[in-house]
């Protein structure tokens, strides 16, 4: 039987020494008592097993689902997936093609009901493992942030120090032009911009050799790491490093940065996931949509260009999402061909949906909904031909090579004439 190999360690248990070296040679050595063939070895180093979201993991489900072999050998179960979710969806993925996990610690017999059973319990014991091994971590986090000291890494003009038994921060060479940005900018003669360009010519750069820019230098004057303050868990701490500014120097910066923000505007612009983004075309201004936000903090999808009236075609993300969420609910895919250009847990669902619109509104990250957008929108039509395996509104319809296009006529919220994409 042609199996593959799979070995994982997340950056908790590679401090505990979990040897990504002793577990292939387990299985390399257990393959070969069953007179297995090997046919290539996956390995993620540095990955949590309670996500999916590991490079040679997906590759080893794409190279499953394509026949490259017949078995998933690994260590334990739990190098597999330390989440139950993780897990089942893509065990049972595999199991349709035939596919069955098999570990060198823990005897399995697929076809022993007890055996089941016993896998399932493992699989509850590895997720019970992996959330309290985090809490465990976070909770030695905060415990020596609270004793003063960083386990992070260090920010812009400190530098790490390590001994055998414990890590400081001591102030960087670079410390020195830290404490000068923040007297200059305290004197008012700067603007965040103006300031950049400067501090460009004195020749501060960053770790990389390349310019700081505007928001960075931003997050630089707001930092208060750099009066020995941090913030963690959402309580306040005082570090055991040398400040780099004094309080009165540190407020003054605040006191100008908050003078030289634009009016309405609060502390910090929210962060916004456009999901339509580079989907969408306007008929009224002929060019793309993309996300943007405008005064008083309101989200639109902007046209490109200009319209005829001078302005840019723009209409509210949440009128536009709505009712593409909603036309969603009239997109079918069945074709299994089709079904594979997705991402193994959403290949199970698009089974087992009776729409696209149910798989979408389900979704948590974005992901997972950008990719079923992009799928629909660019890889399921070309030069406006249907592909058969999708059933949509006779409205909605792409033109003008892979663009976007649609009138949304009828859908609440659109009025003939205006709201056009």
């Amino acid at each position: 039987m042609k199996v593959a190999l799979y070995a994982r360690v997340s950056t908790e248990e590679q401090a505990e020494k979990y040897s990504l070296n002793a577990q292939l040679e387990a299985m390399r050595q257990y393959a070969k008592e069953q007179g297995w063939e090997v046919v290539e070895e996956y390995i993620d180093p540095g990955y949590s097993g309670r996500s999916d979201k590991r490079p040679a993991f997906r590759r080893l489900i794409r190279d499953a689902l394509a026949g490259k072999f017949e078995a998933i050998l690994v260590h334990a179960l739990d190098r597999f997936a330390r989440s139950r979710f993780v897990s089942v969806t893509y065990k049972a993925l595999l199991k349709e093609q035939g596919i069955f996990i098999y570990s060198v610690t823990e005897h399995i017999d697929h076809n022993d009901v007890n055996s089941v059973v016993m896998e399932g319990m493992l699989e509850v014991m590895a997720e019970w493992y992996s959330a309290n091994l985090s809490v465990k971590v976070k909770a030695g986090m905060k415990r020596a942030v609270a004793e003063g000291q960083w386990p992070f890494r260090a920010p812009f003009g400190y530098e790490k120090k390590r001994d055998l038994t414990h890590s400081w921060l001591e102030v960087a060479e670079v410390g020195a032009k830290i404490t000068y940005a923040f007297q200059e900018f305290s004197t008012g003669k700067y603007t965040l911009a103006s300031w950049t360009e400067v501090a460009w010519d004195l020749g501060y750069r960053n770790a990389k050799g390349g310019k700081i820019h505007k928001s960075q230098w931003g997050a630089i004057f707001r930092n208060t790491f750099y009066i020995g303050l941090v913030t963690y868990d959402g309580e306040e701490y005082r570090g055991s490093w040398p400040p780099l500014i004094d309080p009165a120097t540190f407020q003054r910066v605040q006191e100008i940065l908050d003078d030289h923000r634009p009016i309405g505007r609060g502390p910090y612009t929210p962060h916004r996931d456009y999901l339509l983004t580079g989907l969408l075309w306007s008929l009224d201004s002929d060019s793309s949509m993309h996300g943007t936000i405008a005064k008083h903090k309101l989200c639109y999808y902007r046209s490109m260009e200009i319209c005829e009236n001078g302005k840019r075609h723009h209409v509210r993300c949440e009128i536009l999402e709505q009712a593409v969420s909603e036309l969603l609910y009239d997109v079918v895919i069945d074709n299994p061909q089709v079904i594979k250009l997705f991402d193994p847990p959403l290949q199970l669902a698009l089974k087992a949906a009776s729409s696209v619109g149910h798989v979408y509104n389900w979704l948590e990250t974005f992901d997972q909904k950008r990719e079923i957008l992009c799928t629909v929108f660019e890889r399921l039509y070309v030069k406006g031909q249907e592909i058969t395996a999708v059933t949509l509104k006779p409205d909605f319809r792409l033109v003008e090579g892979s663009r976007f296009r649609n009138s949304l006529v009828g859908l609440p919220g659109f009025e003939p004439g205006t709201n056009r994409l």
